[in-house]
């Protein structure tokens, strides 16, 4: 990636068109700009900052950066013009001081993701999982409309296969611990009614028990590539927290890609500990 530099832009699009936005937009692009940037592919992630949108990250050669960009806009602006999605009456911004941008609009450069202090642009292995996930997001999740449940119950399949692939290393008690004892009374009816089907993916994940079908070969690719990761993992210091830091580090990352926020963090956290100490049959405090 010596050459490279990273484009990062914003689509503002309603949610509920996302799948929409991806198939017949993100797709198409990403596969355009492979061509200039060797077949890296992008990152997307979902986002609801100054209204809600897909945010797009894709490493490009620097010397055809202004080339791609206009690109980016070209493409956006016919896209925009031929399919936009419908504009939403905004009755009070609720404090906020700055408005939403508008829909059927290209931002650049109001996201820096999956950047941090932690992960630079050199990092080729800390972007894995986010390529990943941008695989997905922009394959199967794009076959029907994005809701509250389908992204949530995404990220419990990516968490639990998360923790199967470091089953070897990190004690489920540890994991229960470290979650949020105070908020479980909190979501105690949500989990109730969900509790079935939750519960369903917990054991058939943990228990090696998901039938062998095609569509869910990324289960496999995806554990591999987190115990990978866990193994080449040399920014760790070698200790016995390091598999719970290490889970903490790579379910940051989904949690960020998928637009979680504090209080869908918080309820994740939970239903996480239930589904794990009902499992292994320990009582809650």
């Amino acid at each position: 990636m010596e050459d490279n530099k990273f484009l990062f832009a914003s689509f503002f699009y309603n949610k509920e068109d996302w799948h929409f936005l991806i198939r017949n937009f993100l797709k198409p692009l990403t596969d355009e700009i492979k061509q200039y940037n060797h077949n890296l592919g992008a990152i997307v992630h979902l986002s609801y900052d100054r209204g809600e949108n897909i945010g797009f990250t894709i490493p490009v050669p620097a010397n055809d950066a202004m080339q791609i960009a206009s690109l980016i806009d070209a493409t956006a602006r016919d896209f925009f013009s031929l399919y936009g999605s419908s504009q939403k009456k905004v009755e009070s911004y609720n404090g906020k001081f700055f408005k939403d941008f508008p829909v059927n609009s290209v931002q650049y450069n109001l996201h820096f993701f999956p950047f941090t202090s932690q992960i630079n642009e050199r990092d080729e292995s800390n972007l894995r999982p986010f390529y990943f996930i941008s695989e997905l997001i922009m394959g199967m999740m794009a076959n029907d409309a994005f809701d509250d449940e389908s992204i949530f119950t995404f990220s419990f399949y990516l968490h639990m296969l998360l923790i199967k692939s470091l089953s070897g290393n990190m004690m489920s008690a540890d994991l229960i611990e470290e979650q949020t004892q105070s908020l479980q009374a909190d979501y105690q009816s949500s989990f109730e009614e969900n509790m079935p089907v939750l519960f369903e993916i917990t054991e058939s994940i943990l228990d090696n028990a998901m039938p062998p079908e095609e569509e869910n070969l990324w289960m496999d690719d995806w554990k591999n590539l987190c115990a990978n990761l866990f193994s080449h993992d040399n920014n760790m210091v070698s200790s016995d927290n390091k598999p719970l830091l290490f889970y903490k580090k790579i379910s940051f990352g989904i949690r960020k890609q998928l637009g979680f926020n504090s209080v869908t963090d918080n309820m994740l956290a939970s239903f996480i500990r239930y589904c794990i100490a009902k499992r292994e049959g320990m009582r809650l405090v």
